[in-house]
């Protein structure tokens, strides 16, 4: 099956949180484990794993089409502004010191 068929959507069932690993798998065929054990690692290692889960919980729709609402916005800006500016310094301060 092709990923045409499939639309990139964040299912009801086989949720945890938003469902944004669950549509992922789904939307790629493969285990949500897979995609969930990802996040962890990303998450862990940098911390975007957090920023890319709020950013898939707001661009990806729900089954019936819907988008998240106000709160899921606001969290993503205040969180992931900051966490972006964070990563474009960091280069700086391994390289330049203090």
């Amino acid at each position: 099956m092709s990923n045409q068929s499939r639309p990139l959507v964040r299912p009801t069932e086989g949720r945890v949180m938003a469902g944004v690993c669950a549509g992922l798998a789904r939307y790629f065929g493969i285990d949500p484990t897979i995609v969930r054990v990802a996040l962890v690692i990303f998450t862990l290692f940098g911390g975007s794993g957090i920023l890319a889960y709020l950013i898939g919980w707001a661009v990806m729709p729900d089954y019936t089409g819907r988008r998240a609402g106000a709160p899921i916005i606001i969290a993503l800006l205040l969180f992931g502004i900051p966490f972006m500016c964070f990563l474009i310094s960091l280069p700086f301060t391994l390289l330049f010191g203090n």
